[in-house]
């Protein structure tokens, strides 16, 4: 049998050992951790000078702005994790091609998709853990950040809950607050709630009347209440027709005055976008994320298979530089392709379904097509 001929069969039944397969898992898992550290520390130090630049002039200490920054990053490090595996994988088999390992490999007639399975399966596990148990934390970490970033701000919040007991909002008056409740929401203009209680309270809390009506409009700056009742403290009811109370809000506010969606946890999630529904409420931007996060696993393989391929073919060309240029223009591409599509389908012009998992196939398509370049087909 002839030399190239045995190489290709040698090739096509080699099987890569579990001891090297696990070494490449190690490895590649090792550098995406060391990367997303890395990207963990300076985001944390950006983002720390930009809290001091917003909170200069105000009574804000050095250590209050530390903490909204430390708040902060979780969220940040959430939309940089693809990123940190991009970078990771090719920081890992950039060593391991330097070191002759991968030579070593391929000369035993171990294929690129064979000693890439490890590695896959591994940030695939990791991808896992991000969803199901850092995702909870981060979530947490971010609803504090954005309730300590209105306290320091002098912002209201939480105007707008949802909850299975229906909508609540709540606005301020000139001599107290008044409390909304209603079974359901008509998202179009006008907008409007339906099956409405209304809870009147003065400037020190205290409850003075109730108003249940049939549904209440939102006009320019008024609630219109058709068929209301009002109820005063002492219980005595009396029909008073169509009421109108002033507000500031407007429609846009209402129906952006919802969790947004990385607040939520992911076990969180489907629970709320099914109140949501049922409420009314527009939830495709909540359906995209929570989809978006259940490919997180194929996403961080497909980086993965990306950013080996790339390095692979490109390395002997032009070094290490070139890799990280070629990183950055690539990761900066994905980012603003996941923006994009998860925007059109928070929008409506995709399919929610298409909009989550869009950008991990346009990765794997990516570097399998190169990856197939490497394997001759």
């Amino acid at each position: 049998m002839s030399g190239p001929s045995l190489a290709l069969e040698r090739r096509s039944t080699a099987v890569l050992p579990w001891t090297l397969g696990r070494y490449v898992a190690r490895v590649t898992l090792w550098n995406v951790l060391v990367v997303a550290f890395a990207f963990t520390v300076l985001a944390l130090m950006i983002d720390l000078i930009e809290q001091l630049r917003r909170t200069a002039g105000r009574d804000v200490s050095f250590l209050d702005a530390l903490e909204l920054a430390a708040y902060h990053v979780p969220a940040l490090l959430g939309r940089m994790w693809p990123f940190a595996v991009l970078f990771g994988a090719m920081l890992a088999f950039w060593r391991l091609n330097r070191g002759n390992e991968l030579v070593v490999v391929r000369a035993a007639g171990v294929s690129a998709w064979q000693f890439l399975l490890p590695a896959c399966l591994a940030v695939a596990a990791l991808g896992v853990v991000v969803v199901t148990v850092l995702h909870p934390i981060t979530a947490a970490l971010t609803a504090r950040y954005e309730q300590l970033e209105a306290t320091v701000f002098g912002r209201d919040t939480d105007l707008l809950v949802v909850s299975p007991q229906g909508i609540w909002l709540r606005q301020s008056t000139p001599d107290g607050k008044v409390i909304f409740n209603a079974a359901r929401m008509q998202p179009d203009d006008p907008l409007r709630l339906e099956r409405v209680v209304v809870f009147d309270y003065d400037a020190d809390g205290r409850y003075r009347a109730r108003i249940d009506a049939a549904r209440a409009t939102l006009g320019a700056g008024h609630w219109q209440l058709d068929d209301a009742i009002r109820s005063d403290a002492a219980g005595l009811e009396r029909p008073v027709g169509t009421v109108r109370l002033a507000t500031e809000l407007a429609a846009d506010s209402v129906r952006q005055g919802l969790r947004d969606p990385d607040t939520l946890s992911f076990w969180d999630l489907p629970g709320y976008i099914r109140v949501l529904g049922e409420l009314g409420f527009p939830a495709r931007a909540h359906l995209v994320y929570f989809q978006s996060l259940l490919t997180t696993p194929l996403f961080f393989a497909a980086m993965l298979i990306t950013g080996v391929s790339v390095t692979l073919r490109f390395q002997r060309r032009g070094g290490m530089g070139a890799l990280v240029v070629l990183g950055l223009v690539g990761g900066f591409a994905f980012f603003v392709l996941v923006d994009v599509v998860h925007a059109l389908g928070a929008a409506g012009q995709l399919p929610t379904w298409f909009a989550a998992l869009a950008p991990s196939a346009v990765a794997l398509m990516i570097g399998s097509a190169v990856l197939f370049q490497l394997e001759d087909g």
